[in-house]
This record gives structure tokens, sequence and C-alpha cells, in this order.
């Protein structure tokens, strides 16, 4: 694996030490729900099924509680409320498997709806500290591709969701051939912690379009590195866990 391959793959899954960084990270229990729930919000797009708002609170509490804005016995309410998703899904993804058809994956809206169940069953195993860190990535994709028209369509979504996916590993890890990036202290202070209150409105209200205002207020306030401000320009797309932005907010 070389810096450039790393820069310019486009597809997560066909390249091992791509894999391989995310599964190194699996101790992250926060960062490897935000990467399960990214790619689901994204499924949820052509979730047809009549659980969808349903499915959409699952997400929603899956990234709350892996944040910490849930505290108390949140996690065994949430295991509990959306144990009916969570089981359908167990059930599909053992009925795959059994079958051995993974064409399953390929037949419309109640597969889709399948592969979207599946991947909320392994948010629950994360929580529990299961290994499901990337496979949710494959639910999500799957699904995506189940419901668009086969031919060279389908062909071109499963494209577009590789080179999605592989983007999304890129924004929420940092380019492992690059040094460590730190952040010093006197950029947080300056200006009474202007850095760090632009990256909290950011975060909080998912504005990543802004992020090349958090660039340009990085560097006034003294930064010498070029890989954060360069990365928060960059064209993305950007999501919650964006490496730059965490370690400017200190997020595990």
């Amino acid at each position: 694996m070389t810096e450039q391959k790393w820069l310019t793959s486009n597809d997560f899954f066909r390249d091992e030490f791509l894999v391989g960084i995310v599964e190194h990270a699996r101790e992250n229990q926060r960062l490897s729900v935000l990467m399960a729930t990214q790619a689901l919000w994204r499924a949820t797009e052509v979730f047809g099924g009549p659980k969808k708002n349903l499915v959409k609170k699952a997400i929603s509490d899956a990234e709350r509680l892996a944040e910490k804005e849930i505290s108390g016995t949140a996690l065994k309410e949430y295991l509990a409320e959306f144990r009916g998703l969570t089981d359908a899904g167990y059930e599909y993804g053992a009925e795959v498997d059994r079958m051995q058809n993974w064409e399953l994956r390929m037949q419309g809206f109640p597969y889709c709806d399948g592969e979207v169940q599946c991947g909320l069953w392994q948010i629950a195993q994360i929580f529990q500290g299961g290994h499901y860190r990337w496979r949710t990535l494959i639910n999500a994709r799957q699904a995506v591709i189940a419901a668009s028209p086969k031919g060279d369509e389908r062909q071109r979504v499963r494209q577009a969701e590789r080179l999605w996916q592989t983007q999304l590993v890129r924004d929420l890890f940092p380019n492992p051939f690059k040094p460590k990036v730190k952040i010093k202290r006197v950029w947080l202070r300056w200006r009474e912690g202007t850095v760090k209150k632009i990256a909290r409105s950011i975060y909080e209200r998912n504005s990543f379009d802004e992020l090349p205002i958090l660039a340009d207020a990085l560097e006034e306030a003294g930064c010498d590195n070029p890989q954060i401000p360069n990365h928060l320009r960059g064209v993305g797309p950007h999501f919650k866990g964006c490496w730059a932005l965490d370690l400017i907010l200190g997020n595990p």
C-alpha cells in the first residue's frame, strides 16, 4: 500500500489495507458507530419499508448514544426499543448465510429493507462489544444497490457506492502515511476559543460546507500544520466523525 493508493483508491472493500485501518480502530466505539450510521443514513434514502420512521429513529438514537448525549440506562432501553428491527435484521442475515444465495441481496425493496435492518443489528452488536465495525457498510451499500434498476444503472450505482464509502473512510481516518497530527492549545485559546466555537457550531448543525471557514480561523490562530486545514478545505464529502474536526473538538 502506498500513499498514492490511499489518496486515490475508489473501493474500500477491494483494499485490505483500508479495511485493516478500520479494524484497527475497533476499540473506538463512537467512531465505529458513527461510520455505520453515516452509511445507513444514505441507505434510508431508498428504504421503502413501513418501518422507515422507526429505522430513522434507531439510527438517530444510535448516534446520540455513541456521542453520550443519552446516558443512564440508555443502552438497555435502546436495545429493548429496537429489538424487533434488530431481530429481523439478524434473521435476514442468517437466511442469506444459510442459503448461500447472495442474489437475495439483489431482489429489490424487501431485501433492501432486510439489509438496513441487518445493519442496525450489527450496530447493536458494536454497542455490546461485537466486532462488526465495517460490515454495516456492506449492508448499507447492498441496500442502495438492491433498490436500483438492473443493468448499466445498477453497475453505475455499485461503483458510486464503493467510491462514497471509501471517501467516508478517508474522512474519518487521517492519512496513515503522514506524521500524527496534534492540536496546540494556543490555537484553541486564540480570541477566546473562536476556533473551537466555530468547530462546535459546525458539528452540532452538520454544516460541513462551512469547514473552510474553520480552516481559515485555524490558520489565523497560528496553525502551522497544513494537513489539518487542507483536509477541512477538501472537497469531501465530510461527516460526523471527520478526523480533523474531531481533533479540534477533542472527540475520541
